[in-house]
């Protein structure tokens, strides 16, 4: 492995990724578990790709957001919010 290589690895670390079940949220989640990445995936739907962890939430409900912050058990090292809805614009 090359030292650009290992810059980018993320061996032993517990990532969180938001919107892991499509689009850029799920295409994170995909690369960061390649890169060794222990990831704990926030979606309103399962994901296809399997990940360490998955909690359900609704990013538009506080209550919802809270329940997944508190299922989550143990350090996050990294955080990706990615997760949106494509306003159609474009």
């Amino acid at each position: 492995m090359t030292q650009i290589d290992e810059l980018w690895r993320y061996d032993g670390k517990r990532v969180v990724v938001t919107g892991c079940a499509s689009g850029i949220g799920e295409h994170v989640a995909r690369q960061v578990t390649e890169f060794g990445a222990e990831v704990v995936g926030l979606d309103l739907r399962r994901p296809a790709l399997q990940l360490k962890e998955f909690h359900e939430v609704d990013l538009s409900d506080p209550a919802s957001i809270d329940r997944a912050i508190a299922a989550i058990e143990g350090p996050i090292d990294s955080l990706f919010n990615v997760a949106g809805v494509s306003s159609g614009i474009g």
